[in-house]
């Protein structure tokens, strides 16, 4: 599937919003979609980060328009160029894996059944 990523720094906005983002990063993942992949992730626009609950996570198709686009240069276009190519791949590889893990997982009621939480972090919760 052709992509066009935009780049860091890119404010736009979202469709069913008011709100503006501002792209800070690319093919993030997250506990409200497991095993999903998203395009990218942005923080509400002017405030910037103020925490980690208040990262947002979306893909192309949420994007009503673009605002104001990011700074690019030869190091950006070669970034997003490189990962375009390998999105798609990235985002099965990680599906696969979640499937796996949940092949995996103990069945409801099941006396090895555990709960880990030593591995979860405040990163872990991004909306």
């Amino acid at each position: 599937m052709a992509r066009s990523l935009l780049p860091i720094g890119t404010v736009v906005k979202l469709k069913e919003t008011d709100k503006l983002m501002m792209i800070c990063g690319f093919c993030t993942t997250g506990p409200a979609k497991p095993g999903y992949v998203f395009d990218y992730s942005g923080f509400p626009y002017p405030e910037g980060y103020m925490d980690v609950l208040k990262i947002y996570q979306f893909d192309n198709e949420q994007i009503e328009r673009v605002i104001a686009l990011g700074y690019q240069d030869t190091e950006v276009f070669r970034y997003v160029s490189s990962l375009e190519q390998r999105i798609d791949d990235i985002k099965g590889q990680v599906q696969a894996s979640y499937d796996a893990k949940e092949e995996d997982a103990p069945a409801d009621g099941d006396e090895d059944a555990q709960t880990n939480t030593g591995d979860i972090s405040e990163s872990d919760y991004i909306q």
